[in-house]
C-alpha cells in the first residue's frame, strides 16, 4: 500500500512527465485496481500526452466496471490524439460498453477521425443520450462542438 501512495503521488506531482512515466511504468507491473480510484480523481488533471496516453492505455486494460464511464468522460481532451486514443480503447472494450452508449462511441469515433461537427442527427442522438446519462454532460458538449474550431478557421 505504502508504495502505491508512492506511485499515485508520483501522477500528482507537476511538471515532472518523466516521473510520471515511471509511476505509470510502476502502475502496469502492479496493477492498477487497488489503485483505481486515485487514478480515476487525477486523470481529470493535465498531463504531458505520453504520459495520459499510457494511463487511458492502463485503464482501458483494467477490468474494473468503473473503467467504461471513466474513459467516456476522458474523450474531453485538448489533445485530439488523446481523445482518439481515448475511442480507440473503447472500441476495444464494445462488449463492456452499455448498449445505450454504443451510439455514443460511434459518434465520438466519427466526429475525431473526421475532424468536423456532428449531424443534426447526431445531435438529436447526443441529446437523448445526454437526458439519460447525465453524467456524460461534458462528453456530450465537448462532442457538439468538436467541430466548431475546426470549422470557424476555414
Amino acid at each position: 500500500q505504502e508504495i502505491r501512495r508512492e506511485i499515485v503521488a508520483a501522477l500528482r506531482e507537476p511538471d515532472n512527465p518523466e516521473l510520471q512515466l515511471v509511476a505509470v511504468e510502476d502502475l502496469q507491473r502492479m496493477g492498477i485496481k487497488d489503485s483505481f480510484s486515485e487514478i480515476s480523481e487525477i486523470l481529470s488533471r493535465r498531463f504531458d500526452a505520453r504520459v495520459q496516453s499510457r494511463l487511458i492505455a492502463l485503464i482501458a486494460k483494467c477490468s474494473t466496471p468503473e473503467a467504461i464511464p471513466l474513459l467516456f468522460k476522458s474523450v474531453v481532451n485538448d489533445n485530439r490524439e488523446v481523445a482518439k486514443l481515448v475511442v480507440k480503447a473503447l472500441r476495444g472494450r464494445e462488449s463492456d460498453v452499455p448498449r445505450d452508449l454504443v451510439p455514443l462511441l460511434s459518434i465520438a469515433e466519427s466526429l475525431l477521425q473526421n475532424h468536423r461537427g456532428p449531424t443534426w442527427t447526431e445531435r438529436i442522438t447526443l441529446w437523448k443520450i445526454g437526458r439519460k446519462h447525465r453524467d456524460l454532460h461534458s462528453v456530450i458538449r465537448f462532442l457538439i462542438h468538436a467541430g466548431t474550431e475546426v470549422t470557424s478557421g476555414d
